[in-house]
């Protein structure tokens, strides 16, 4: 008899996202959202540039709107830079200085553009490999 395992489901739930967040954010001021692309490869083959445009827009829109929780920080590369941006083709990575503001950009995210699914989770910082391991 075969043993099935149930392979384990990548990213934290919103709930999860938010409480590692306040721990963050209380101990440095700041902390790291990241959101990886469910399915990327069937998307980007099917759909090609169109895909990519939309992500890019989306990334876009996110670093408008929700300006005032993405602080100028150090946080991901060592470099001071600020909001939202495209890594590895597929995730979306920004440091944010309220965890309140994952509900909002989860919201957001789910109306704007609810054919881009995503994974979600919180780092400490930009060299967290653990917690980027969760979307990968």
């Amino acid at each position: 008899m075969e043993k099935r395992v149930k392979k384990k489901e990548k990213g934290l739930s919103l709930e999860q996202c938010i409480r590692r967040a306040e721990e963050y954010v209380a101990d440095l001021g700041v902390c790291v959202l990241a959101m990886d692309v469910k399915g990327s490869a069937t998307h980007l083959e099917e759909e090609g540039n169109r895909y990519t445009k939309r992500l890019a827009r989306m990334v876009s829109d996110l670093n408008h709107v929700f300006e005032k929780y993405l602080p100028f920080s150090k946080i991901i590369a060592g470099n001071e830079e600020r909001g939202f941006k495209i890594i590895r083709g597929d995730q979306v990575i920004g440091a944010i200085n309220y965890a309140g503001a994952i509900k909002k950009i989860y919201d957001y995210q789910k109306e704007h553009y609810p054919d881009i699914d995503l994974y979600w989770t919180v780092a400490k910082d930009g060299w967290d490999e653990k917690a980027f391991r969760e979307v990968d």
